[in-house]
């Protein structure tokens, strides 16, 4: 493939004149992928093949092992002013198929391609800014991107900037700049949910008795159609309201009532909240509830934190101060300000129990999820105190950016930190870095050291440490940790002793249970076993020797991921095995590279130099071949 610097460079007079490739952009940003494919097709058909590749290789779920080159060639794509590589870049780094979400580089490219004008990248930005991603929660500066965003036309911020300042968040309230924004987004989209919004919003700044009129009409037609509940609730709030008729509760709880009698939740709430203040019919709190109650079974969040007041001070019921916190929680979790507020205070009066450390992790998980800054802080009081598993997430946030800026080293520190607490999840993060990736290098004793206490608790960590045995020639010590989950009926030790008998390691060499064994462990669908039952075709060994089977099977076993397989496609297919397949040797070395293996690496690295099975490329032989020197 191409260098994605060289597409860019030869079609961008050609291509980038052309919006659909904008158009495309912003679906794959959105996740509508199929209506992306359909422009990728499209574009495709008239000779673009090579750019709507690479977009498929950074946005579609699947493998491509070219992808860390991709991002390579889209940085020295970006570095030369192009705002849809800082765009693409920004995506990589917030959904990293290979490696953990890294909020703070995504901020950052996508900070550099806001500033050259891509509308998408500002709404990403207002979207960070919003859920504290990369950064600590701000809305006056999540708002201030959205604008930016609607000022070039994006739907999206729009409909964002508009209920913001309806609402006032994050901004002042100013119903005025509210209805500008809808009436800028029903120019794009002229969907009746946004004009009747418009015609509220008229009726309500200048009050334009002509917008109450259209908007009763409008919900009259809904109401007689097919969106009868939406009608009858949109009724219901022109009656309660007043606007441009005369208030009148008595139909607007009719037509709420009618609206309810078809689940609509929005009108189920609404019907509640007529009991709960006793508006036009007698206050009954039993009803409330139960309309409220019903409402948050149809759907409708909203209502979780007066759930939570009822069930908890014991309104149109018996108090049940367990459920009415759970509630308090759900609404917090939505972002609820005052549930989250409801939530401290009782944990202060010491009403939510939090006597103990444990208590209190549990709290922090159960009730902040939607806010990353609350919850960064959180984590971070508790982990001063020593909590191993709050260590763990404090350092989990500072790895991907959740509520602060990222920092990688230090999250490295606070995983070690939680490990010497004895953390497990901290012990597998830790295992995980140190096997090495093409960003990480591959730390061989730390890897082990973490492995061999997971595998104390863990069968799998025991396999794992067991093979990493075997590689070092510690062929005892292989052999008792094979047997021992031999002897629990674990056929990952039938698979390492089958291994053994095969090579003759320690033990006398048995083709015939060594086969045996590892087929009973690929028939239990352990992943490992098809890889060595390759060996057995490769080399004729109980079966005749066919390399074109052994690399079936290898090539089965790469799909699964195993760095070994890919390594050993890549050697067959530089014999000549293998290629009625798109795949080639450049391309298994490369999946090896991928997982952190340096020998594969260096195989990358010739290939690319001399040109074989792809094309020759020495900027990509020194990439690799730096890479093989760190790790």
């Amino acid at each position: 493939m191409k260098k994605l610097i060289i597409i860019f460079t030869l079609l961008k007079l050609t291509i980038f004149a052309d919006d659909r490739l904008d158009l495309m952009m912003t679906y794959l940003m959105n996740g509508s992928h199929s209506l992306a494919w359909n422009l990728m097709v499209q574009m495709s058909n008239e000779g673009k093949t090579p750019i709507i590749h690479a977009f498929d290789q950074v946005f579609f779920e699947s493998f491509d092992p070219k992808y860390y080159e991709s991002i390579e060639d889209l940085k020295d794509y970006a570095e030369e002013g192009n705002a849809l590589g800082y765009l693409a870049l920004g995506k990589v780094y917030e959904e990293n198929r290979y490696e953990k979400s890294n909020y703070t580089k995504a901020l950052e490219y996508y900070l550099q391609a806001a500033n050259l004008g891509n509308s998408i990248a500002m709404y990403k930005l207002g979207e960070f800014y919003e859920k504290g991603l990369g950064t600590t929660v701000n809305l006056k500066e999540s708002v201030l991107w959205y604008e930016k965003a609607s000022q070039k036309g994006n739907y999206t911020t729009i409909l964002k900037s508009a209920k913001a300042y309806e609402e006032g968040v994050g901004v002042e309230k100013d119903l005025k700049k509210a209805l500008e924004f809808y009436e800028k987004a029903f120019l794009i989209s002229n969907t009746l949910d946004i004009q009747t919004k418009i015609l509220e919003l008229k009726g309500k700044i200048y009050n334009d008795q002509k917008s109450y009129d259209e908007l009763l009409k409008i919900y009259k037609a809904y109401a007689s159609g097919f969106t009868i509940s939406m009608g009858m609730a949109g009724l219901g709030d022109i009656y309660y309201e007043g606007l441009g008729v005369p208030k009148d509760l008595k139909k607007s709880f009719e037509y709420y009532r009618e609206a309810a009698g078809h689940e609509n939740g929005y009108a189920l709430e609404k019907q509640g909240w007529f009991y709960y203040k006793g508006e036009y019919v007698k206050k009954d709190l039993e009803k409330a509830l139960y309309y409220f109650d019903y409402a948050y079974m149809r759907g409708n969040r909203d209502i979780a934190y007066t759930l939570g007041q009822m069930y908890y001070e014991g309104l149109g019921t018996e108090a049940d101060k367990n459920k009415g916190i759970e509630y308090y929680k759900i609404a917090s979790k939505n972002g609820n300000i005052d549930a989250i507020k409801k939530l401290e205070e009782l944990r202060n009066l010491g009403v939510i129990k939090t006597e103990t450390l444990a208590e209190e992790f549990d709290f922090i998980k159960e009730s902040f999820y939607a806010n990353n800054s609350i919850i960064f802080e959180k984590y971070k009081a508790l982990s001063d105190k020593g909590y191993a598993p709050a260590i763990f997430e404090l350092a989990n946030c500072y790895e991907e950016g959740l509520g602060v800026a990222e920092d990688y080293e230090k999250a490295i520190v606070l995983y070690e930190k939680a490990a010497e607490l004895d953390n497990t999840d901290a012990m597998e993060r830790l295992y995980e870095i140190y096997s090495g990736n093409p960003t990480h290098p591959r730390d061989k004793e730390k890897m082990k050291f973490f492995i061999t206490v997971l595998a104390t608790t863990d069968d799998y960590y025991m396999y794992r440490l067991a093979k990493i045995r075997l590689e070092d020639k510690e062929y005892k010590k292989a052999y008792n940790l094979f047997y021992h989950l031999a002897e629990k009926g674990d056929s990952l030790g039938y698979l390492g002793l089958g291994i053994m008998l095969r090579d003759g390691l320690l033990i006398k060499q048995d083709y015939e249970k060594a086969y045996k064994y590892i087929k009973y462990a690929w028939n239990e669908n352990r992943y490992d076993g098809i890889y060595n039952l390759a060996w057995f075709d490769e080399n004729g060994v109980i079966v005749k020797k066919d390399l074109e089977e052994a690399f079936e099977n290898y090539k089965t076993a790469s799909n699964f991921g195993i760095e070994e397989a890919h390594m050993k496609c890549g050697q067959l297919y530089e014999q000549g095995i293998g290629h009625g397949y798109a795949v080639t040797a450049q391309d298994y070395y490369r999946m090896a590279a991928i997982q952190g293996n340096p020998n594969a690496m260096n195989k990358l690295a010739d290939l690319y130099e001399k040109g074989l099975h792809g094309d020759k490329n020495q900027k990509w032989a020194n990439y690799w071949r730096k890479k093989a020197g760190s790790n």
